[in-house]
């Protein structure tokens, strides 16, 4: 009787231990507000892709016109359209395709294990196209749209460079409202 119940216990903490460890990994690597993966989250995929050395892209959005829309209608109402965002880049998202909520209204996608046939900026343009297609949110019409920046290379590099890179394109992109800037 004793061995069953010492066996018992031990199972029931094991799943116990396990429930909290993945309740903590998911809080120590997901956004709070819209779900998606979080800077921690995108820089452990990165390792891992530079650990099978990878070719990887980094695209990276900023909503235009985001702090207009909260001015406007209040923060609360900037977080829906945060999280409407969220939900646009989640359901283009491929298995290898990261969206990740950086701060504030900037987000960033890594692609990982490119091919040579693979266009970062096709898919920029492809979620660029698919956030436009938000028009209301909470009952209240709305405009928008990201200025998206792409920036590729092998995995061996730097995370930090291929995000400077990436935002460099993306503000030119913000600044010029032409295509998806590589």
């Amino acid at each position: 009787m004793l061995p069953e119940v010492v066996s018992t216990v031990m199972a029931l903490c094991v799943m116990c231990t396990t429930g909290y460890a993945w309740r903590l990994h998911t809080r120590l690597h997901t956004d709070p507000l819209t779900g998606l993966a979080n800077r921690a989250a995108l820089e452990r995929r990165f390792a891992r892709a530079r650990r099978r050395h990878e070719r990887v892209a980094v695209l990276l959005a900023d909503a235009n016109r985001f702090k207009q829309l909260n001015d406007t209608y209040g923060h609360r109402f900037g977080d829906l359209v945060l999280c409407e965002i969220a939900h646009v880049l989640t359901r283009h998202a491929g298995p290898d395709v990261l969206p990740v909520r950086l701060h504030g209204d900037e987000f960033a996608v890594l692609l990982t294990g490119l091919n040579a046939i693979t266009d970062p900026t096709r898919v920029a343009d492809t979620l660029a196209e698919a956030v436009t297609d938000i028009t209301v949110v909470n009952g209240q019409p709305v405009e928008v749209s990201l200025s998206i920046g792409a920036a590729t290379g092998p995995a061996t590099g730097g995370l930090p460079d291929l995000l400077a890179r990436a935002d460099t394109a993306m503000y030119r992109h913000k600044h010029t409202r032409t295509t998806v800037s590589r």
